[in-house]
């Protein structure tokens, strides 16, 4: 697939910044594979048609709340 895709970068106060656009599914695992190897944040990839997140890295412990939701 030649998408285009976004990749972030999640900071410990839970704001997002963007870092790059890629064109196709490979280069951006590869480049979120970058990513990981130099933060130790999470950061993801999104597809820009659709807005789905096609990967993650350095994905920390989600801590849910008493009714189960997400507290991140």
């Amino acid at each position: 697939m030649n998408g285009e895709y976004d990749l972030y970068e999640i900071f410990s106060d839970h704001s997002i910044q963007w870092r790059s656009c890629v064109r196709g599914t490979q280069c951006a695992l590869e480049a979120l594979q970058e990513m990981a190897q130099q933060t130790d944040n999470e950061c993801f990839a999104t597809d820009l048609g659709t807005d789905e997140v096609i990967a993650r890295v350095n994905e920390g412990p989600h801590i849910l709340d008493d009714d189960g939701s997400s507290a991140n």
